[in-house]
């Protein structure tokens, strides 16, 4: 049974003994909060799984933190990001997203370490040029410079390329 008391949706719900109930509620269009208040003079309440839908909200863009500083916005289609003006090896990474009514939290951090990449000068005319996530970009230096700053796979071995 549920009904509208004092500007608060009430839903009243009885039973006794250790069977799990599913129970489940829509809300109003608009509703901004909702909280479970159980007030008993029974010995106590379990819930466990308790779940909410909410529409999604439309993405406008995302923003890129590196060491806690805005280093970037970008547009909500991107699924990448290269970043070309990290001047040390080390780097602590985080994204938030941005909404129409503001941004979110950050993201959880992606640490990065460079140290111990090689550079390309081990790279020849055969050399075969890997994504990180295995597509097959090209072979040789020349492949190599026509590529935008990123980490790719050289041999077997990570290559960093910090600027076009």
């Amino acid at each position: 049974m549920s009904e509208l008391r004092g500007g608060r949706l009430a839903f009243e719900k009885f039973g006794v003994g250790n069977q799990w109930r599913h129970y489940k509620y829509s809300l109003p269009a608009g509703t901004t909060y909702a909280a479970l208040v159980y007030t008993s003079n029974l010995s106590g309440v379990m819930v466990d799984n308790f779940v909410y839908d909410a529409p999604a909200l439309p993405v406008k863009g995302y923003v890129i933190y590196r060491n806690g500083e805005k280093i970037a916005s970008v547009g909500a289609g991107w699924k990448s990001f290269v970043d070309t003006d990290a001047t040390d090896n080390k780097g602590v990474y985080a994204v938030s997203v941005l909404y129409e009514d503001g941004e979110s939290g950050l993201s959880n951090e992606a640490r990065v370490d460079l140290s111990g990449i090689d550079d390309v000068s081990r790279l020849d005319e055969d050399s075969r040029i890997y994504a990180v996530d295995g597509i097959y970009l090209g072979k040789g230096r020349e492949a190599f410079e026509k590529l935008p700053a990123g980490i790719y796979m050289i041999g077997g071995k990570k290559t960093v390329k910090r600027r076009n």
